[in-house]
């Protein structure tokens, strides 16, 4: 394992249940809840009992080239020059008929991004671990999902660090996957301060990204340094941009090409989202194909006569289009949507893990996956994380509040950190407490002559009005006459929500990985639970 000094560190580590946090959106809120609104929208239930149906289910009927699958993979370790025994091992067990795979994906963003990349790693080793400790006869295998072929740059060529954005420009048009990413160690060099910061882990992570972004392409770069921090754990690394994995999906591409077949089978899904109030995440297209060149990525328009381009004046008449599927079928990419078909059919998959946004567009898709014929795995919504310096929360154990109260809106946490306060905490009970005696008072009066019911409501509702005036007031003195907690509450939200974002959303993990060593590894394998759907505060 890399970076082994500070290995000791000890971590204190408190947990709370995801759905208990307004982290979530009513669609995953419910699904995790199993609400009977989301429950047509998925086979199998997120825990282990669910994969373990999930595993038995897989072995009646769906078959995967393993063939295949392993020589791909063993030619793209090859070309990129990786290779480590656990990993080699796994590749291995993908031939047998007994060996399945949990998955995550991930676009290529520099240095990983934000820090919840790391995060679903972590729960995929960990949930392939317990999946074969539930099923011992049978073998299970992580595996990471390169969004290779993805063609939006602008969101993966820039990473936030200590507040400041750092990242790098190319003029090359796209899957990123295919991209040079020289330009990338610019910014390896440009944070020479940082990696100075902490000598061993930065000296590691610098060497790390420079060999990394010395490859020449950005898939290969990313699996480098992917594979430095997690090879030893067994996590198998795939790019899907590959002529042989697409040969696999030839027959589905021509369904969709033929007949709009995502389109017309999430329908009934998008009405179901839209009728329960649930935002939808991605809208189907008529066609969920793009055309892929080394100029660019253009998405997929049918015609009466063929197939045009939404982006260009590419046409492809229906000849044309049969000899792509038959010669080239590396020139077309499936889209947000058509992707998790893709690579269902590509590996011997039981679950996938995801964020929030990923799981609601699976949820959309479980009809297309039976029009198709491809196993539709088990959904797991990833865990999160929050990390806390104990310079920091030796503060913050003083403040009346607890470390999931920080999860909500500022406004809400400095609300409660009043009423909490010692000062205030009996005023508001009983304020509390008066507030209920007048609603009863209220209730009580509706038995009464009708002169009566309108004196105690106007009585009621005047009270009320004053004593919300009156908690207002307190709150503002204690806040005024504490300036020094305020300032610490502050201070803690802003680690929480750094620039106004959850902190797994904007920070990298490099910063948190440089303090710590081989710990921060260490407590994610340890604690981040599969399928356990929780936020952990790591005080470190």
């Amino acid at each position: 394992m890399p970076g082994t000094h500070l290995a000791h560190i000890a971590v204190r580590i408190s947990s709370y249940p995801l759905t208990q946090t307004p982290l979530l959106r009513p669609l995953i809120s419910d699904y995790l809840l199993s609400a009977h609104s989301v429950s047509p929208l998925y086979d199998f239930e997120p825990n282990m009992d669910g994969l373990s149906k999930a595993l038995a289910m897989r072995k009646t009927k769906w078959n995967t080239n393993r063939e295949v699958l392993q020589s791909v993979l063993r030619r793209q370790y090859s070309e990129a020059g990786l290779g480590h025994e656990a990993v080699n091992k796994n590749i291995d067990l993908l031939g047998l008929a007994n060996c399945y795979t949990v998955t995550t994906g991930h676009q290529l963003n520099l240095f990983g991004g934000t820090q919840y990349f790391i995060y679903k790693i972590v729960e995929t080793i960990n949930l392939a671990r317990a999946a074969r400790e539930k099923n011992p006869d049978s073998c299970v295998v992580p595996v990471f999902w390169m969004a290779s072929e993805d063609h939006d740059f602008e969101e993966i060529n820039h990473v936030w660090i200590q507040g400041t954005k750092h990242g790098w420009h190319s003029g090359e048009k796209g899957a990123v996957g295919r991209f040079n990413p020289a330009q990338a160690l610019d910014v390896v060099n440009q944070l020479e301060g940082f990696w100075k910061l902490e000598p061993v882990t930065g000296s590691y992570l610098r060497q790390l990204f420079a060999q990394a972004y010395g490859m020449p392409t950005l898939s290969q770069a990313t699996r480098h340094w992917v594979h430095a921090l997690f090879g030893h754990e067994g996590l198998v690394i795939l790019d899907g941009d590959d002529r042989q994995l697409k040969q696999l999906f030839v027959p589905h591409m021509r369904k969709e090409l033929h007949e709009e077949l995502v389109f017309r089978e999430t329908v009934p899904a998008q009405h179901l989202l839209e009728l329960n109030g649930y935002h939808l995440q991605v809208q189907a297209r008529p066609i969920n194909l793009f055309y892929l060149h080394n100029g660019g990525r253009e998405r997929l328009t049918k015609h009466e006569n063929g197939y045009g381009s939404a982006d260009s004046n590419l046409w492809l008449d229906h000849s044309d289009m049969e000899t792509i599927l038959d010669e080239k079928p590396e020139c077309l990419s499936p889209n947000a949507l058509m992707r998790p078909l893709y690579q269902e059919v590509v590996l011997p998959n039981l679950a996938y893990v995801g964020g929030t946004a990923e799981i609601a567009y699976w949820l959309e898709m479980k009809e297309a996956f039976r029009a198709m014929d491809v196993f539709f795995p088990v959904l797991v919504t990833r865990s999160s994380a929050v990390w806390i310096p104990k310079r920091l929360s030796r503060k913050m154990v003083k403040l009346p509040l607890k470390w999931a109260d920080y999860l909500g809106r500022k406004e809400d946490v400095i609300a409660k950190y009043a009423e909490n306060h010692p000062k205030g905490q009996a005023f508001f009970a009983l304020c509390d407490e008066l507030c209920a005696a007048y609603e009863r008072m209220s209730a009580l009066s509706s038995t009464a002559f009708h002169e009566m019911k309108l004196l105690s409501g106007t009585v009621a509702a005047e009270k009320r009005k004053e004593i919300k005036k009156l908690r207002h007031d307190l709150r503002k003195t204690i806040k005024a006459k504490h300036d020094a907690e305020m300032l610490l509450v502050h201070q803690a939200f802003d680690l929480y929500y750094p620039q106004g974002i959850f902190q797994e959303r904007r920070d990298t993990f490099l910063g948190t990985y440089m303090a710590m060593g081989q710990a921060y590894f260490q407590t994610l394998l340890a604690e981040l639970q599969p399928m356990g759907h929780q936020v952990l505060v790591l005080e470190y």
